[in-house]
């Protein structure tokens, strides 16, 4: 069995996808071959795709930017989160059909379950591919009776089911109970040391928009405590690290690809030994 990571030039400065795949393969005691692929340019992505479609050992893949749209483009069968949201990121599977899915949702929604039932307002910061597909996700399975998403850097005319804040000033007329980034602020990079700490909200902004009780929910993985997550804390906030949704998304492609679950506590076992990984790779990164 083989399953992979397909990315751009850069996938292996920051993914620890390798670390991730052999836990699972640990926990599960499932037998697998688990590559990251580093894609150039769309001819690549053509000889991948038909090396992949004759192999039957290749079970499927995750896709991460910039060929998510490329590879919803060749396959058979696309299952997009809605007709207005077009993002995937796992290609596999079934029947001699190739399929694709978006797993980013489960991952989120997944992690989420465990800390509440009931939300009333969510933010989503940055509405790229994952940041998107995850508040159409949670405004059309009404897991938030109020979805707001805001990212300055994408059009407005986007068509969506959730509501489109347009600036800073209207992210701060509200509070909510959930808040999510899905922008790349406060991600790190194996091959540099951090210069500098992002977040995408200040401590004021976050004390200003959240409840006493309001979770933050990170999509970034490395380092698994964000600035915005250290902010949070530093707050009271509960929080949700990037660890938890890079697992529950993870284990749901295994799902696809052999039909294969995992109990909880095979989960919190995975995150766990993830965590550790990371901390030791947040060590090395900043020679402690």
């Amino acid at each position: 069995m083989k399953i992979g990571l397909v990315g751009g030039k850069d996938i292996k400065k920051y993914t620890i996808a390798d670390k991730l795949w052999t836990i699972i393969a640990k926990v599960t005691e499932l037998n697998f071959d688990f590559e990251v692929i580093s894609i150039a340019d769309e001819n690549m992505i053509k000889r991948f795709y038909k090396q992949f479609t004759n192999d039957k050992d290749f079970f499927g893949f995750n896709v991460a930017l910039p060929w998510k749209e490329s590879f919803a483009n060749l396959v058979d069968k696309n299952n997009y989160v809605s007709s207005k949201c077009k993002a995937i990121n796992t290609v596999y599977k079934i029947n001699n059909k190739v399929l694709t899915f978006n797993t980013d949702v489960i991952g989120v929604s997944g992690a989420l379950s465990l800390y509440e039932k009931n939300i009333n307002s969510t933010l989503i910061m940055g509405l790229g591919g994952a940041g998107f597909a995850t508040a159409e996700y949670l405004a059309l399975n009404q897991i938030a009776l109020k979805v707001y998403g805001y990212d300055p850097n994408i059009p407005l005319g986007l068509k969506h089911n959730f509501i489109r804040l347009k600036n800073l000033n209207n992210v701060l007329n509200h509070k909510y109970n959930l808040i999510i980034n899905a922008t790349p602020r406060g991600k790190y990079y194996f091959d540099q040391s951090p210069q500098s700490f992002e977040s995408p909200l200040s401590a004021k902004m976050l004390k200003t928009i959240t409840h006493p009780s309001s979770i933050i929910q990170e999509m970034n993985y490395f380092p698994a405590v964000t600035p915005l997550l250290e902010t949070a804390n530093l707050l009271g906030l509960r929080t949700i690290s990037g660890i938890q949704m890079l697992v529950r998304q993870a284990l749901h492609s295994l799902l696809l690809y052999r039909g294969v679950s995992c109990s909880e506590d095979q989960v919190n076992l995975i995150i766990k030994e993830l965590d550790l990984i990371g901390d030791k790779l947040e060590k090395d990164l900043f020679i402690i």
